[in-house]
């Protein structure tokens, strides 16, 4: 173990570092998950959703926006981000069993500090890109948007409620920047990537814009503004969503072709013998984002219309498991499935 995960192995194979990772965290989340048993409705399984991402997903999708070798600092930063990756994601299990303390968001504050070299990578990304690719901007848009998520989990480690923000609301604004905020934009524009168009295009956008809107709205709420902003940000995000899912389905039900060059005719090349759970794990993603954005867009409407039955632990409970366990985790194996032909390329 101490031979796969020093730092030599990292200069060598940081991908492969990374998958390691994914795989030793996916262990301890089960276990963590196993033994705690937490029910559906309550706010130990939203904890248990939100590490899924630092322990599984983040290292997974960082594999998937590699940066090209001649681009020597943003390598290195993406480097640093995933040697911290590991410790710092295992070290958020010790701080959510612990009570809200300074000694828990002490063990939180390394997933910080993690969070934000990724978010520099995506900065690091726009200045050497510009915003000329609407796809590569929103990949861009979604390691920013990580360090938001790792601010508010120290806020909610060290028990602080800005603007008086219920508790369980600070831990589901880390929840969504790790999710709507990070994994959206990234498979967004990944799907952009391969097809383009206004439909892709529009998704980008919308995921881009949306992601901090509904941040915004929220606010505005709880300050005591009209609520239209916050409806009007779930209704964007939610149909730039639904766009998203529409791109996944459309690249799971493409015939997948391999050929010598890794094209044939504009289709989608994946590696020999995963063509059925790429398509598969494609169309759950879609599915579960689909389902989960029209959640949204009903729990936006919340002020105008009369839905009692759509209540926050049901929200927690539909929505949330939705875009872990399906959107998530769903699209991260995908896209994994699909990296050695088409998404490691100048990232």
């Amino acid at each position: 173990m101490t031979q796969n995960f020093s730092s030599n192995k990292i200069a060598n194979d940081p991908s492969a570092y990374a998958l390691r990772s994914a795989w030793l965290g996916g262990a301890i989340w089960l276990i963590a998950l196993i033994w705690s048993h937490p029910s559906l409705f309550t706010p130990q399984w939203a904890t248990a959703m939100l590490l899924l991402a630092p322990l599984v997903l983040v290292p997974l999708a960082l594999r998937l926006v590699e940066p090209d070798g001649t681009w020597v600092v943003l390598r290195a930063v993406w480097r640093m981000a995933i040697l911290l990756q590991a410790p710092a994601a295992i070290l958020l299990v010790p701080a959510f069993l612990l009570s809200q303390s300074w000694i828990a968001a002490a063990l939180a504050l390394p997933w910080l500090i993690t969070s934000m070299l990724i978010a520099l990578t995506g900065v690091l990304r726009v200045w050497l890109q510009g915003f000329r690719s609407l796809e590569e901007t929103a990949i861009s848009a979604g390691l920013v948007y990580i360090a938001v998520g790792g601010g508010w989990l120290v806020l909610d480690r060290l028990g602080v409620q800005p603007l008086n923000f219920e508790p369980i609301i600070v831990l589901l604004t880390a929840i969504h920047f790790h999710y709507a905020g990070f994994l959206l934009p990234i498979f967004t524009g990944l799907a952009g990537r391969i097809l383009k168009g206004g439909v892709a295009k529009l998704a980008a956008i919308g995921v881009i814009v949306g992601v901090p809107l509904v941040a915004a709205g929220i606010t505005a709420t709880q300050l005591g503004f009209n609520t239209s902003l916050e409806t009007i940000a779930a209704w964007l995000t939610s149909l730039a969503g639904l766009l998203a899912a529409i791109l996944h389905i459309r690249i799971a039900i493409k015939t997948f072709v391999v050929t010598p060059s890794g094209v044939n005719n504009n289709e989608v090349p994946v590696p020999k013998g995963t063509t059925t759970s790429v398509k598969a794990l494609f169309a759950l993603c879609s599915l579960a984002l689909a389902f989960s954005m029209i959640l949204s867009a009903l729990y936006g409407a919340r002020f105008y219309f009369s839905l009692a039955w759509l209540d926050l632990p049901w929200m927690r409970a539909l929505h949330g498991s939705a875009n872990a366990l399906g959107f998530g985790l769903a699209g991260v194996l995908g896209w994994s499935l699909m990296r050695p032909q088409n998404t490691k390329r100048h990232s």
